[in-house]
């Protein structure tokens, strides 16, 4: 009987590590001779450096239950517009998004019930531990956002299932 409830499980462990991808700081084209999206202007700040909004001290991706309410991942100031029929002075890729860690786990156990009868107990959880995944920055610096994360992905998720076969 304890072996019915205590033995024969099955645990499946799916662990995702990643590291923020790099991406490319815009600006829009004010040439008006075509179409395209340039690389934002450098100002030479360091986009890391601490900044001040509205009397509060900034460090960009840190503090985000503090002083940095509005999420921001970089310092905004380090970039500008690009001058129309002017080329971006900032670099390719040189804004990594965040990373993540996530942990999908499920458990699994088959009862006997009868000689074709069996039921199938599944619990699965997504993103097991709750670990926060936001979303890239906004990087687009005519954006009233610019330096922000304006989401994140969807939370924990569980899942329980039973299933008869006969």
């Amino acid at each position: 009987v304890a072996n019915q409830f205590v033995g024969g499980w099955q645990l499946n462990l799916i662990p995702s590590v990643q590291s923020g991808v790099n991406r490319d700081v815009t600006a829009p084209n004010l040439s008006t001779i075509s179409y395209v999206t340039m690389r934002a202007e450098a100002t030479g700040i360091n986009s890391g450096s601490p900044f001040s909004l509205n009397g509060a001290s900034i460090t960009p991706s840190q503090g985000f239950g503090g002083n940095n309410t509005s999420l921001y991942w970089f310092n905004p100031n380090a970039f500008a517009q690009t001058p129309p029929l002017q080329f971006g002075t900032s670099g390719r890729d040189i804004i990594a998004s965040p990373g993540f860690v996530n942990w999908d786990i499920s458990m699994f156990k088959t009862f006997r019930i009868r000689e074709k009868v069996t039921l199938e107990f599944r619990a699965e959880l997504f993103d097991a531990f709750n670990n926060v995944r936001f979303d890239p920055p906004n990087l687009d610096s005519s954006s009233p956002f610019f330096g922000q994360i304006l989401g994140a992905e969807s939370p924990r998720i569980i899942q329980l299932v039973l299933r008869l076969q006969f």
